[in-house]
């Protein structure tokens, strides 16, 4: 009788034929941990070492993320519901805030509030004007990104290490632009204070604190999607015996996940903001 195993191989899927690279082109592995880095069992699911942390991240699948972002929704609901009823925690509070400042009659804190809350589209608007006004001029402006990058770097250095008169110079000429940029951005505010001048102390009270309102409910949902990203596409390494990408997570619940050290949970929370990052560029070509 033939020594030859005639049994079929068992079927696999070209999925579980792929390496974790080419299954998912935005992931990446984590080691945290005193020599987690250089562990010769850091991505081989194999580390019986217990101050070691090896996880395996990527992106969220397209059902995953509507699971995350249903979750993500309903938290921002529950925390909007709470700011509606007068007697919750968060309503009690905010309100105190509120009141504190009207109390002492600062209309100047109200406005800077309410105008602030566009603070990034001002500022983006008075960069891109700024910018496109140099362009018509003498094209002083045209290397101020490069500049930044420049002064950085020499920040980096010892005094003795570098050239202290571009060192200056770049300092002096990046202050300059952001002179003229924070003077185009309040002139950009300019007609949205003036607006607000005759609002009465009361009204802006009340929008500040939907402001508030809102900006909190936004920033829940934002933790809450990062949290159930971080939480679902964080593996365990997998062994080369075992075919194709990783596919158990590394917490064995959403609690474990989030009584997980900060050693741990910032790394990933990096990683997953990263590949996301990478993942929008690559998009825009």
């Amino acid at each position: 009788m033939s020594d030859i195993d005639t049994t079929p191989a068992p079927e696999r899927s070209h999925a579980e034929e792929e390496t974790p690279q080419k299954m998912h082109n935005f992931s990446a592995y984590i080691h945290v941990g005193p020599g987690a880095e250089e562990c010769e069992h850091r991505e081989d699911g194999r580390c019986a070492d217990r101050d070691h942390f090896h996880g395996w991240v990527r992106l969220p699948n397209q059902f995953e993320r509507k699971s995350i972002s249903d979750k993500a929704i309903a938290a921002e609901a529950r925390k909007l519901r709470a700011f509606r009823d007068p007697e919750s925690s968060d309503s009690v509070v905010l309100d105190n805030e509120i009141d504190a400042i009207v109390a002492r009659d600062d209309r100047e804190a109200l406005i800077d509030e309410v105008v602030g809350a566009d603070f990034l589209q001002d500022h983006i608007r008075a960069v891109k004007e700024i910018g496109e006004e140099d362009e018509q001029e003498d094209g002083e402006w045209a290397t101020i990104e490069e500049d930044r990058e420049r002064l950085n770097a020499l920040r980096g250095k010892s005094p003795e290490d570098r050239n202290e008169e571009e060192f200056e110079e770049l300092g002096s000429r990046i202050a300059r632009h952001a002179e003229l940029v924070n003077a185009r951005r309040e002139e950009i505010q300019a007609p949205r204070r003036q607006a607000l001048a005759d609002t009465s102390i009361a009204d802006l009270g009340t929008m500040v604190r939907q402001l508030r309102v809102e900006q909190m409910g936004n920033g829940i949902r934002r933790e809450e999607a990062l949290k159930w990203e971080m939480y679902v596409c964080t593996m365990k390494p997998k062994s080369p015996d075992k075919p194709g990408f990783p596919n158990e997570r590394a917490f064995s619940s959403i609690d474990t996940f989030v009584a997980a050290p900060s050693e741990v949970l910032e790394p990933i929370a990096n990683t997953v903001t990263r590949l996301n990052q990478e993942a929008g560029s690559h998009l825009k070509g």
